[in-house]
């Protein structure tokens, strides 16, 4: 985040997650929707028929949007109104945990927008390697910390007030270049759905998470690193567990393979820890060097 100075140069580079909020409904009267205030704004909204309980998924409707509001023709018989909206990451994250630690201003940009990721290297990596001498001799490499999407809702104690998936303005575009189909048309399999078409919008979804972030983050910093003769590395969050491989990275190996030398946190552990440490971390970041043919 450089502190916070990406943001700061960009207040709309600013991490965003998108949310689903379903209103239901009967009747073709006109409706009126508001989002709730600590809602961004509108991404994208549809209405489905409703029969005998079942959501028709495949004959929703696009609504027109305005940025927070919503006016639509309600269908005759049930209906279900699915509305996603942006939810702006800036509280309840691991970003503002370490505000304290570190002192900056916990404002997290979206590591999946290459504009934004340009910043963050003109903010840190830029002013740094200016004031050492011939860095391809004396530097080894640029070390980055626990990069991630921050969609997890870090404070355990407290309910989450939405449930929130990885979202950057590429991402439609980069769905549809990858998989030839619309993102927009399968949005609610990212929140619901256990059929195959639900499971592989999901799978295509994390997928175009991946590629976008990677792109974006990863590999620009590759590129700059290795243009000046020095190599790209750092480590990741909670990278022992599966689940926060797709959370925290859409597809943490296709992300961690873009760096010249992946690294853990915590490799080795405490004496007191050698019966239940996650072990399985050290295999994933051997796959990946087995995968890339690297010592």
């Amino acid at each position: 985040m450089a502190g916070g100075r990406v943001v700061a140069e960009n207040p709309d580079w600013e991490v965003k997650g998108l949310t689903m909020l379903t209103i239901s409904g009967a009747g073709s009267k006109t409706v009126e929707y508001s989002l709730p205030e600590d809602l961004y704004d509108i991404v994208y909204a549809t209405i489905y028929p409703v029969k005998n309980g079942e959501t028709n998924l495949s004959a929703g409707q696009e609504v027109a949007i305005e940025k927070k509001k919503i006016i639509v023709q309600g269908l005759r018989g049930d209906w279900e109104l699915k509305v996603f909206a942006r939810y702006v990451r800036d509280k309840d994250t691991q970003a503002q945990s370490t505000m304290k630690q570190f002192g900056h201003t916990g404002r997290y940009p979206d590591l999946m927008n290459k504009e934004a990721m340009s910043s963050f290297i003109d903010n840190m990596h830029e002013p740094i390697l200016a004031q050492i001498k011939d860095p391809s001799t004396s530097v080894e490499g640029c070390y980055t910390n626990e990069p991630n999407l921050m969609q997890t809702h870090w404070e355990s104690k407290t309910d989450a007030p939405y449930a929130c998936a990885p979202w950057s303005n590429g991402l439609p575009d980069e769905f549809k270049k990858m998989h030839g189909y619309e993102l927009f048309s399968v949005l609610p399999y990212i929140f619901e759905g256990e059929d195959d078409e639900a499971r592989r919008a999901r799978i295509h979804y994390r997928q175009a998470v991946a590629e976008l972030f990677t792109n974006s983050f990863a590999r620009q910093i590759k590129e700059w690193c290795n243009a000046r003769g020095i190599k790209s590395s750092g480590h990741f969050l909670l990278n022992e567990y599966l689940s926060m491989q797709a959370q925290g990275y859409g597809d943490m190996m296709k992300f961690v393979s873009e760096f010249d030398v992946p690294a853990l946190d915590i490799p080795i552990p405490n004496p007191d820890q050698f019966m239940d440490f996650p072990y399985q971390q050290t295999r994933f970041f051997s796959s990946v060097a087995s995968w890339k043919k690297r010592v």
